[in-house]
C-alpha cells in the first residue's frame, strides 16, 4: 500500500481539481475513501481492555487517562456513559503539565462550553482553550473563534480562525470564508473568498493523503447543520457517506438522522436501518437504541417487540438514557408490550440517576412511589421526584408538588406553599391548577371561603378551553336550575373532547326522549382513543345511579374494566357488593374486582378493602387492614386517615391503642385540607367523637355544614342528629327534620330511618304513621337493617294501616 500511495494521491488530486464547485460549496471527489484513509485502531477500539481496571488513576499514562475520559464522556465501546467521570480524567491530565496536557485542556474546555458532565462555564472554557492553544492544540483556536463569533466580536473570531487555518484545519478556512462572504469583516486585499474554498479543498486532500479522514465528517456536519455554509442535505450526505465508509461511527449516526429527517433522492428507511446496524456492530449504544425503537414501532422493519426490547436493553446496559426511558415506557404498557410494573420501576430508577432524565420519567417514578406500583410505597421519594420534575420545568411536576404540600404527602403540610405552587402552575397554563384554585376557594381549604374567587378561577380554566372546567360549570348550572346554560357548557366541554361530558349529554337526551342524539353522544363518548375508558365509566355510573338500565350499566362498566380502568373496577364492585340500583349481586366477583383495583393503587379500593378486613374476627386479617389503609391514605384518601385515627384511638382486635398514632393520623387528615364533601364529613366525625384530637362539637358542626353545602348526605344526617340532640348547638327540632329530609332525598338510608322515626314519634314534625311506614320501607329497600327490623315489627302490629 505504501508503494501505491503516491499514485492514489495523484489520482485524488486530479479528480479534485476537476470537481465543479457551486458558490460556497465543496463536493468530495469520487474515490474509495475506505482504501485511502488510515483510520487509527484506537478510533474504533480501546487501546487496552479496561474490564479489569481497578480504578487507580496514578498508574495510568496521560494517553490512557484521555482514552478513559473519552470512553466515559461518550459512553462508547461498551462503557456506560459517565461524562462527570470523563471530565475528571481530562482535568487530571490537564494538571500534569506534560506533553498530553494541552489535548486534555482542549477536551475539558469543550465540556465546559457545552455543560456536558460539568457546570457550563464559557469564561472558564475560554481560559482552558487559551492554555491548550499555547500548548500547540490548533483546534482550540477554532473553538475560540466560534465563541467570539457567537459574541459578535468578528475581529477576534477572524484572529483565532486564522491561527487554526494556518495549521491546516479546513473548518477554520471555511469559517474565514463565511466571515468575508457575509461582510462581517473586511478580507485582506490579496484574499479572494473563492480561493479560500479551494484552499479548504487542498487541506482536506492533504489530510486524506496522510490517512486522516475525520475532517470528512466535520465538513458533512457543517452542511447538515448549515453552519458557515448554506445548509445542503444532498452535499452533506455525500461527505457523510464518504466519512462513514471509513468505519467511523458518528458519521453513520448523523447520516441516518439526515436520511430520516430530510428527503434525499433515492434513499429510504432501508439505508437508515443498515447504517444503524453497522454502527451498532461497533458498539454504538445510540444506534442500538434507534434499532430497538424501529423494531418496537415497525419503522423500516417489521414490528418485532422481542428484538426491539433486546436492542433497547443492550443500549441501556451501555448507559443510553433514551433506551432506559423507552424501556420504562414499554414495561408501563406502551408500544404493545405487556405491563410489568416491577421492571418499569427498575428502569425508571436507573434513568432517574441521570441528570438529564426527562421530567416525564420523574413524574412516572414519583407516581410509582406514591402508589407503591412496582416498588415499595415511599411518599418521601415520590415528593423528591416530583420536586425534580418541577425544577426541570414540568408543569405537572409543579401541580404534584402543590398537592404534596396541600396534603402533607412526603413533606410537611404547608397550605401557603401549596397555593404558591398551584398559582405557579396556573400561570404556566395548567387548567388542572386553575380548577384546584377554584376548589380551594369554594371549600375554604387553607384560605377564607370565597365563592367569587372560586368562580373567577373556574372561568380562567374555561377561557383556557378546559373541558373539565366546562363540565364543572355545567354541573353547577344544572344544580342551580339553569338547565339551558348547563346544556350549553356541557356541549362546549364535549366539543373539546371531554368524554364525561359526552356521556352526560347522551343520558340527558335519553331522558328527553331524543334517542338519535343520545346514541350519537354515546358513540362519541365510547369511540376508540384517549379518554375512551372515562366515557364507558361515566355511562356506567349514570345508567346505574339514574336507574336507566342495569344491564347496559353492567356492559358499560365491563368495557371500562377491559380497558384497565381501576376506577371502573371499584365502581362496579360496589354495585356487585350491594346489588344497588337493580344491579346483579355477586360478592365474590366484587372482591376480585376490588383486589384488582387496589393492586392498581386505586385509593378508594384500598380504603374499602381495609374497612372490610376490620370486620373479620381473625386478628391477622384485621392487622392487614393497617397497610391497606395506610396505602389508601398515601393516595390521598382522607377517610382512610380518619379511620386510622379512630382505630388507634379505640384499638380493635389485635390493633393496640396508640394515642400518639391516632393524633398523628388525625393531624394528617385535618391538614390535608379536604375539598370533597365526604372527606370533610369524615374529619368532622372525628372532631365530634374526639378521635385523635380533643372533642370539639363546634368544629364538627362547622365542618358538617361545609360538607352538607357541598352535597354530603352523611353530613346532612349528622347535622340532623346534632340539631336534634343539641350537640354544639341549641336543640332545633325543625332544623333537625329539615336536614334529615335533605339527607333522605340524597339517598342516605340512615337519614330515611331518622325521618321515619320522627314521623312515628312526632318529634319536630306532625305525627304520620303512613309517612313513617313509607320512609321505613324506603330505608329498608336502601339496605338499612335497623329499618328492616323496625318495618317488620310495625307491620306485624298493623301500624300505619
Amino acid at each position: 500500500m505504501k508503494r501505491r500511495l503516491p499514485l492514489i494521491i495523484a489520482a485524488v488530486a486530479c479528480l479534485w481539481s476537476t470537481t465543479a464547485l457551486a458558490e460556497g460549496e465543496l463536493l468530495p471527489p469520487d474515490i474509495d475513501f475506505a482504501k485511502v484513509c488510515k483510520v487509527k485502531e484506537r478510533i474504533n477500539k480501546p487501546s487496552r481492555d479496561w474490564t479489569g481496571w481497578n480504578g487507580k488513576k496514578s498508574s495510568l499514562s496521560s494517553d490512557q487517562l484521555i482514552e478513559l475520559g473519552m470512553l466515559y464522556r461518550f459512553g462508547s465501546k461498551g462503557t456506560a456513559k459517565q461524562p462527570e467521570l470523563g471530565a475528571k480524567f481530562f482535568r487530571l491530565v490537564a494538571k500534569r503539565g506534560d506533553t498530553r496536557s494541552p489535548k486534555a485542556m482542549n477536551l475539558y474546555a469543550q465540556m465546559l462550553l457545552s455543560g456536558d458532565g460539568v457546570t457550563q462555564d464559557t469564561e472558564q472554557a475560554m481560559a482552558y482553550f487559551e492554555k491548550a492553544l499555547a500548548g500547540g492544540r490548533y483546534k482550540a483556536a477554532h473553538y475560540l473563534g466560534e465563541i467570539y463569533l457567537g459574541f459578535g466580536d468578528y475581529t477576534k473570531a477572524e484572529y483565532y480562525f486564522k491561527q487554526s487555518a494556518a495549521t491546516g484545519y479546513p473548518k477554520s478556512v471555511l469559517a474565514l470564508a463565511y466571515l468575508y462572504k457575509e461582510g462581517l469583516v473586511t478580507p485582506p486585499a490579496d484574499q479572494a473568498v473563492d480561493n479560500l474554498y479551494t484552499l479548504a479543498q487542498n487541506m482536506l486532500l492533504e489530510r486524506v493523503a496522510k490517512g486522516d479522514c475525520v475532517s470528512l465528517y466535520d465538513i458533512g456536519l457543517i452542511y447538515f447543520k448549515g453552519e458557515l455554509v448554506p445548509r445542503n442535505y444532498t452535499v452533506a450526505a455525500k461527505w457523510l457517506e464518504a466519512s462513514a465508509s471509513t468505519g467511523l461511527t458518528n458519521p453513520m449516526l448523523v447520516l441516518a438522522e439526515l436520511y430520516r429527517s430530510s428527503s434525499v433522492e433515492g434513499v429510504g428507511l432501508e439505508r437508515v436501518i443498515t447504517l444503524w446496524q453497522t454502527a451498532a456492530a461497533t458498539g454504538s449504544r445510540e444506534a442500538m437504541y434507534h434499532l430497538g425503537m424501529s423494531y418496537m414501532l415497525g419503522e423500516g422493519v417489521g414490528v418485532d417487540r422481542t428484538t426491539g426490547l433486546d436492542w433497547l436493553s443492550k443500549s441501556a446496559a451501555r448507559g443510553e438514557l433514551d433506551a432506559m426511558e423507552a424501556l420504562a415506557h414499554a414495561f408501563s404498557g406502551e408500544y404493545g408490550v405487556e405491563k410489568n410494573p416491577k421492571q418499569a420501576a427498575e428502569w425508571m430508577i436507573k434513568a432517574a440517576r441521570h441528570k438529564d432524565v426527562s421530567s416525564e420519567i420523574l413524574l412516572m417514578l414519583g407516581h410509582a412511589y406514591e402508589t407503591g406500583t412496582g416498588l415499595k410505597q415511599d411518599l418521601r421519594q415520590a415528593f423528591l421526584n416530583y420536586e425534580r420534575a418541577a425544577k426541570a420545568g414540568s408543569r405537572s411536576g409543579v401541580v404534584r408538588l402543590a398537592e404534596s404540600h396541600m396534603q402533607g404527602r412526603g413533606t410537611n403540610q404547608h397550605a401557603k406553599k401549596a397555593l404558591k405552587f398551584y398559582r405557579l402552575a396556573a400561570s404556566r397554563g395548567s387548567n388542572h391548577a386553575m380548577r384546584k384554585m377554584a376548589h380551594i376557594y369554594r371549600c375554604g381549604t387553607g384560605v377564607p371561603q370565597d365563592m367569587e374567587k372560586s368562580y373567577k378561577w373556574l372561568e380562567r380554566a374555561v377561557a383556557n378551553k378546559s373541558g373539565a372546567a366546562l363540565l364543572e360549570v355545567a354541573t353547577l348550572r344544572f344544580e342551580e336550575g339553569k338547565e339551558q346554560e348547563g346544556l350549553h357548557f356541557l356541549e362546549r366541554a364535549a366539543e373539546l373532547g371531554n368524554r364525561k361530558a359526552m356521556a352526560t349529554l347522551s343520558v340527558y337526551y335519553l331522558k328527553q326522549g331524543d334517542k338519535d342524539k343520545a346514541e350519537t353522544w354515546e358513540d362519541a363518548a365510547t369511540d376508540d382513543g384517549k379518554g375512551e375508558r372515562a366515557g364507558w365509566l361515566k355511562l356506567g355510573k349514570l345508567y346505574a345511579h339514574d336507574g336507566l338500565d342495569a344491564d347496559k350499566a353492567v356492559d358499560f362498566f365491563e368495557e371500562a374494566i377491559d380497558l384497565g380502568s381501576a376506577a371502573a373496577m371499584y365502581e362496579y364492585a360496589k354495585h356487585l357488593e350491594t346489588g344497588r340500583y337493580g344491579m346483579p349481586l355477586d360478592k365474590e366477583e366484587a372482591q376480585e374486582l376490588l383486589q384488582q383495583s387496589a393492586d392498581a393503587g386505586f385509593a378508594k379500593a384500598l380504603y374499602w378493602l381495609g374497612k372490610e378486613a376490620l370486620k373479620s374476627e381473625d386478628g391477622k386479617t384485621q392487622e392487614k387492614s393497617i397497610p391497606l389503609l395506610e396505602k389508601a391514605a398515601g393516595g390521598g384518601e382522607i377517610r382512610a386517615m380518619t379511620l386510622l385515627a379512630e382505630l388507634y384511638s379505640k384499638g380493635v382486635g389485635t390493633i393496640a391503642v396508640s394515642r400518639e398514632k391516632s393524633a398523628e393520623w388525625m393531624d394528617k387528615a385535618v391538614h390535608a385540607y379536604p375539598c370533597k364533601a365526604h372527606d370533610i364529613a369524615a374529619v368532622a366525625k372525628n372532631y365530634a367523637k374526639g378521635v385523635g384530637t380533643r372533642q370539639n362539637a363546634h368544629k364538627a358542626l362547622d365542618l358538617y355544614l361545609r360538607a352538607a353545602e357541598l352535597g354530603s348526605p352523611n353530613a346532612m344526617r349528622e347535622l340532623g342528629r346534632m340539631y336534634a340532640r343539641g350537640l354544639g348547638v341549641k336543640p332545633a327540632p325543625e332544623k333537625s327534620i329539615d336536614w334529615f329530609r335533605q339527607g333522605a332525598e340524597k339517598g342516605d338510608a340512615a337519614s330515611m330511618l331518622e325521618l321515619a322515626n320522627a314521623y312515628a314519634s312526632g318529634y319536630g314534625i306532625a305525627t304520620s304513621p303512613e309517612l313513617a311506614m313509607e320512609w321505613w320501607k324506603k330505608a329498608a329497600d336502601a339496605g338499612n337493617e335497623e329499618a328492616r327490623t323496625q318495618l317488620k315489627q310495625m307491620q306485624a302490629t298493623g301500624y300505619g294501616e
